[in-house]
């Protein structure tokens, strides 16, 4: 019985580690000519009618593009290049083939000012299909050591039953 929790507490030790150490090999998305890296796509219906409107990916946890369909064929028509948590391109589908034809460049100095929306009043629910989903975060992080805790008090446990 000891050697049984001696393994499971191992195991239990170990588990959150390598599910944490697995690399993800990045993949690529062309655009205007330009390869981007990412690892992750987060495809998202903005506006509730079923149709994926924005797909943001990201190269680990840092946002490197964002794309946007904006006139719902299907095909992306906007795209946002990131880089530090910035915009520095915006590229542009003019001619409605799915493929950014127009490329401008953002400086550190141009600001948002405004938005073509109203944002939604506090406390208003929020459209079906906007959550963008979890990426971890902390929760991830709180059932790794919580696993991790279990696992030392069973290897304490059975250590001291021997």
């Amino acid at each position: 019985m000891q050697n049984r929790i001696f393994s499971f507490s191992a195991i239990a030790l170990l588990a959150p580690v390598l599910a944490f150490a697995q690399t993800t090999t990045p993949q690529t998305v062309e655009v205007y000519g330009q390869s981007v890296a990412y690892t992750e796509v987060v495809a998202a219906d903005t506006d509730g009618n079923g149709k994926t409107d924005r797909t943001t990916y990201y190269d680990a946890d840092a946002m490197v593009l964002t794309a946007y369909d904006q006139n719902e064929d299907g095909k992306n028509d906007l795209w946002l290049r990131w880089e530090n948590d910035r915009v520095v391109a915006e590229l542009t589908d003019t001619n409605a083939d799915g493929a950014a034809d127009k490329k401008d460049d953002i400086t550190p100095e141009e600001r948002v000012v405004g938005t073509s929306t109203p944002a939604p009043a506090a406390g208003a629910p929020t459209p079906a299909g906007t959550e963008e989903g979890a990426k971890g975060g902390a929760m991830s992080w709180v059932i790794v050591l919580a696993v991790a805790a279990i696992a030392v008090f069973l290897f304490v446990r059975a250590r001291r039953r021997q």
